[in-house]
This record gives C-alpha cells, sequence and structure tokens, in this order.
C-alpha cells in the first residue's frame, strides 16, 4: 500500500515537473508594464510567426525591427505589452513610444533593462528643423528621414519605475551613469570601446549587480 501511495506521489511529482517546464519554454505575453516588470505573464497559445524587418522596411516606414504575425487570433498583439518568445523578450514599439512594431530586449537584469529600438517620438521633433534645412530638396529630405529611421539606440529602463522611463545610452549618458561606481569607472574609462554596444551592455550588467 505504502509503495503504490510512493509511486503515485512520485508520478504526482514527475507531471508537476514536466508542466513547469513546458511552460518555461511557451511563449508568453505581458499585459502591461507592471506585468512585466512583476513577471506576471500569460501563456500565449495562439500560433505566431516572427519576422525580422529589413533596413529598406524600416528607412520607408519607421518602426522597430521585429514583426510578430497571429495566425490563430485569440490574443490581439497590439495590445500587449511585452511578449515572450522562443526564449527572447519583445517590447512594442508605441509603449516605448519608438514607433510600431517590436523592439528586442538586449539586457534583462534584476534593476535594470536594455532595449534596443528605433528613434523615440521625443527624439524626432530635434531633427525637425534640420529637416526644413532640406526641404528645399525633396530628395535630401528624404535621404535624411530614411538615415534618422534606421538608427538603433539602446535605452535603459529602470524596473523599480512604474512608468517605463527611457535614458538612451549614448556616450554622454553612459558616462553620467558610470561616475556613480567609481571603482569601476576606473576600469571603464580606459576602456577603448567603451561606447560599442556589447561593452555597453557588459557594463550596465555589472552595474545591475550593485547594491
Amino acid at each position: 500500500m505504502c509503495r503504490a501511495k510512493s509511486k503515485y506521489l512520485l508520478l504526482i511529482v514527475l507531471i508537476t515537473i514536466a508542466c513547469r517546464c513546458v511552460i518555461a519554454q511557451s511563449n508568453l505575453y505581458y499585459k502591461s508594464w507592471g506585468d512585466f516588470r512583476s513577471g506576471k505573464s500569460s501563456l500565449l497559445l495562439d500560433s505566431i510567426i516572427l519576422k525580422k524587418r529589413t533596413v529598406g522596411e524600416i528607412m520607408a516606414y519607421r518602426g522597430n525591427d521585429y514583426e510578430f504575425f497571429n495566425i490563430t487570433n485569440k490574443v490581439n498583439l497590439s495590445e500587449c505589452f511585452a511578449l515572450s518568445y522562443q526564449g527572447a523578450e519583445y517590447i512594442q514599439g508605441n509603449a516605448l513610444n519608438t514607433g510600431k512594431e517590436f523592439a528586442k530586449v538586449a539586457f534583462h537584469g534584476k534593476r535594470y533593462l536594455v532595449v534596443l529600438a528605433a528613434i523615440t517620438e521625443k527624439k524626432r521633433d530635434d531633427y525637425e528643423e534640420l529637416d526644413l534645412l532640406y526641404q528645399i530638396s525633396d530628395r535630401f529630405s528624404r535621404e535624411l528621414e530614411a538615415e534618422i529611421n534606421k538608427n538603433r539606440y539602446l535605452y535603459l529602463i529602470p524596473l523599480s519605475k512604474k512608468k517605463t522611463k527611457m535614458l538612451e545610452l549614448n556616450p554622454v549618458n553612459m558616462d553620467k551613469l558610470m561616475k556613480n561606481y567609481a571603482d569601476l569607472y576606473k576600469v571603464y574609462r580606459k576602456d577603448a570601446n567603451r561606447y560599442e554596444s556589447d561593452r555597453i551592455l557588459y557594463y550596465i550588467s555589472l552595474i545591475d549587480l550593485e547594491s
């Protein structure tokens, strides 16, 4: 009797572990920034396809790098804040004010999130004056627009904030951020490649571990 009961309990444990493994490997969606911060996800049962947009599409139509196509349409992906698809995370560009489609999460730590995304609408406004100068020639204006559209930026988002407050990780902002960590800043300043994307992510991963 005891042996049969032990086998039954063992079977329950194995089924539970198997279910958790399946969920961990499944596609998920997050309805809001609050859900994303807290890890409150929902299982995405839809059949979806991920497409990496071409540079030509981005230059012509703006927006972020990734587009999802929902085949079964049980969930409206345009209303989701973020998706977890095949182990990677993607955030809705409109939620970040960087235009349509999804931006990929480049780093997800305990304190910080880094997203590789298109230009923000706020920064786009800074180009308006320059664009006016180019409008004398429509060709140059279109070239400027295309050049702006194809650029990608790393943005830091503190996970402690109730709203998605983004900081562009350009050289000026990186220097200011790293100065808060005196010992690490000495190493950072000696790094000739410190402004390259992979190095930026490396230093963000280090400060994410700081208390």
